[in-house]
């Protein structure tokens, strides 16, 4: 029934009803939100630590490489199998 019909003292319950309702919606939107943010920041981690990692072992190659003062092509970088990796 409308508002307008219902007795002048059913109406702020029916207000704190509807309020209570909204809130708990909205904490419980808040909380998936934040766990869909955990899980984001688990993989962009994991994804952060492997970067660095394979940027560690470039730099390894390369100084390698610049050590043995580019002897031949073969001396240890190959940057097509460090890009599959």
């Amino acid at each position: 029934t409308p508002p307008a019909e219902l007795p002048s003292q059913d109406r702020p319950q029916i207000r704190k009803d509807k309020n209570k309702l909204a809130s708990k919606q909205c904490r419980l939107k808040k909380k998936a939100q934040h766990e869909a943010l955990k899980i984001q920041n688990y993989a962009l981690t994991y994804e952060q630590s492997r970067l660095l990692a394979s940027v560690a072992e470039i730099r390894k190659r390369l100084l390698n490489h610049v050590e043995r003062a580019c002897e031949g092509t073969s001396s240890g970088l190959d940057l097509e199998a460090i890009e599959r990796e």
